[in-house]
């Protein structure tokens, strides 16, 4: 799950940093939170836990990510 800023753009932009980081999206799901936050839940395939964890690090630093979180395993 990734909390964003709304701005354009921010899916693609999270799309393609979860892709540069090797991983497939199977399922995309946003929400509108409010006027100025997005709410977007990614099913992905990783292959281990460092996999995972390295993904979430790199949209974390992005600029119009609020936060980052997994629902489950």
């Amino acid at each position: 799950r990734v909390e964003t800023i709304n701005r354009t753009g921010v899916l693609a932009e999270v799309a393609a940093t979860i892709a540069d980081a090797g991983s497939n999206i199977e399922q995309v799901a946003v929400a509108d939170r409010h006027e100025d936050c997005s709410e977007l839940t990614f099913l992905i395939v990783v292959k281990d836990r460092t996999h995972l964890a390295n993904i979430m690090r790199s949209v974390r630093k992005m600029p119009n990510v609020v936060r980052v979180s997994r629902d489950c395993a």
